[in-house]
C-alpha cells in the first residue's frame, strides 16, 4: 500500500510540475497564432483529399504499410472535422478560447488523466494522439501550402503584377512556416508515449532490457558469422 500511494504522487508530481508546464506551453502557442492571410480554397480541399484517400487505400492493400493505411485514411478524414471548426471560438469565463487550442487541450488532458489515474476505459481514447498529429500535419503541412497556392493562382487575374509578386512571396514564405507548424504535431507523440509506457515503469524497464537482450544476441551471431567466414 505505501509503495501504490508513494506512486501515485509521484506520478502526480511529474504530471504537475513536468508535463502540465510543456501542454500549457503549446496551448498558448496555438492559441496566439497569427490569423492566416488567404482563405482555403474548398475546390482544392475536396481534390486533395480525394487524392489522399485513393493514397490511403493503396497503403490499406499492402500488407507492410495496412497499419499506416488505417491511421492515415483516418487522419484524412480528421482534416475534415477541423475544418468544420476552423476560425471559431468559444467562450470559457472571460476568455476567448479557438477550437484548435481547446483541441490541443483536450489532446495533452487524455494521457494526463490516463498517466496519473489508470482506467481501463482510458486506454481506448489513447489512440486519438496519433491519430490528431498526423491530422495537424496533414492540415497545416499539406492542405494549407497546396489550397493557398490554388486560391493565389485563381486570384491572379485580379491582381496587379506588383500584388501578385507580393502575395507569391508572402506564400513562399509562409510555406517553410506551416511545415515547421504542422511538424510541431508530433510531440504529441511524446505524452502519448508518455501515458503508455510510464504507467508501468517496472513491465517498461523489463521489455526494454529483454529487447536490448535480443538485440545483443543478433550482433554477437553477425559478428560470428562474420569471424567465421
Amino acid at each position: 500500500m505505501v509503495r501504490q500511494i508513494a506512486w501515485a504522487s509521484l506520478r502526480l508530481g511529474i504530471t504537475l510540475f513536468l508535463y502540465l508546464p510543456v501542454a500549457y506551453a503549446f496551448f498558448i502557442l496555438i492559441q496566439t497564432s497569427s490569423p492566416r492571410f488567404l482563405e482555403m480554397n474548398w475546390e482544392a480541399f475536396a481534390w486533395l483529399t480525394v487524392l489522399l484517400l485513393v493514397i490511403s487505400y493503396f497503403f490499406l492493400h499492402v500488407a507492410r504499410t495496412k497499419e499506416f493505411g488505417k491511421l492515415f485514411i483516418i487522419s484524412v478524414l480528421g482534416v475534415a472535422v477541423l475544418m468544420m471548426y476552423e476560425g471559431q471560438y468559444y467562450s470559457v469565463g472571460t476568455q476567448n478560447i479557438s477550437a484548435n487550442a481547446l483541441y490541443v487541450a483536450f489532446l495533452y488532458i487524455i494521457p494526463a488523466i490516463h498517466f496519473v489515474v489508470p482506467p481501463v476505459w482510458t486506454r481506448s481514447l489513447l489512440f486519438l494522439i496519433p491519430v490528431s498529429a498526423l491530422t495537424w500535419f496533414l492540415r497545416v503541412s499539406i492542405y494549407q501550402p497546396i489550397c493557398f497556392s490554388y486560391e493565389l493562382y485563381l486570384t491572379k487575374p485580379t491582381l496587379s503584377p506588383e500584388q501578385y509578386d507580393k502575395a507569391f512571396e508572402l506564400v513562399l514564405q509562409s510555406i517553410p512556416t506551416m511545415f515547421i507548424g504542422g511538424s510541431m504535431a508530433f510531440a504529441l507523440l511524446i505524452p502519448y508515449w508518455f501515458a503508455l509506457y510510464g504507467t508501468n515503469l517496472a513491465a517498461t524497464y523489463t521489455s526494454l532490457a529483454s529487447r536490448l537482450r535480443q538485440i545483443r544476441f543478433r550482433l554477437n551471431q553477425l559478428q560470428w558469422l562474420r569471424h567465421g567466414d
